[in-house]
């Protein structure tokens, strides 16, 4: 199983690319800044289309969380 961390997936090109990635097949990591009602919305949307996903609010700079297949950085301030 792939996985992919998908940094500011819960709006705009990173939601975009999360819900993408879900299509292809990917487990999607909706990892999210502040808005977890956000995050929790896109991982509804691709597992209401039969996807995997689940929200993660993290550092991504912290080595702790290990494996990562894919990684879209686009989180934006």
């Amino acid at each position: 199983m792939a996985i992919a961390l998908v940094t500011g997936g819960s709006r705009g090109i990173g939601r975009a690319t999360a819900l993408l990635l879900a299509q292809e097949g990917y487990t999607v990591a909706v990892n999210y800044q502040q808005n977890l009602h956000a995050a929790q919305e896109v991982m509804n949307l691709i597992t209401q289309a039969g996807g995997k996903a689940f929200v993660l609010q993290a550092d991504i700079c912290d080595e702790k969380p290990g494996r990562c297949d894919v990684y879209s950085n686009r989180s934006a301030r």
